[in-house]
């Protein structure tokens, strides 16, 4: 899926990742590796996603609003979301991201043009999470990320899991290469 002249980068990144890769540096995963919400509350104008990892949070608004034209210049590892309802579907388009997060693991890289469509369906006890990356700048074609179907809890008091801090491995001392 990437461009010719970036299979170098590509095959050094598979190669050392487990030294490369944001994650094992307390850097945060970025969109669209966290994958989908381990909460989600809703209020009118805006989605509130809250993660079960380093309680991170996203905040989108969904009242019709384009995006940010400040924020959406800015690199960040989240972007600059906004949604939007398509049937039974939230869309969620995000730009804004700066270069240092993976798309996926070992190293999948990406620039800071690109841009994510994040989709969220509700089916019953389930919710159906896509994401969609396009990045004209070192991908040749959109790459899908694995979809994912979450069965949701129904218990009103479900609490989220609070993470310990991240505490920085130092990766030199690793044993193998290997990460599973």
């Amino acid at each position: 899926m990437y461009k010719p002249e970036f299979w170098a980068q590509v095959q050094d990144y598979d190669r050392n990742g487990t030294q490369l890769d944001p994650e094992f540096h307390c850097k945060p995963s970025g969109v669209p590796r966290m994958g989908p919400p381990a909460k989600i509350v809703q209020t009118p104008t805006e989605l509130i996603f809250l993660y079960g990892q380093g309680n991170i949070f996203r905040v989108i608004p969904i009242d019709g609003r384009p995006h940010d034209p400040i924020k959406s210049q800015d690199t960040t590892w989240y972007g600059d979301a906004v949604g939007k309802w398509d049937g039974d579907t939230m869309v969620i388009d995000i730009v804004g991201f700066n270069d240092e997060s993976w798309i996926e693991w070992p190293g999948w890289f990406h620039s800071n043009n690109m841009h994510v469509t994040e989709k969220l369906t509700r089916t019953g006890n389930t919710l159906r999470w896509e994401a969609i990356v396009e990045d004209p700048d070192v991908l040749t074609a959109p790459y899908h990320v694995r979809t994912r179907t979450l069965r949701l809890n129904p218990d009103a008091k479900a609490t989220l899991t609070e993470d310990l801090p991240c505490e920085e491995r130092d990766s030199q001392h690793m044993v193998t290469h290997e990460r599973g």
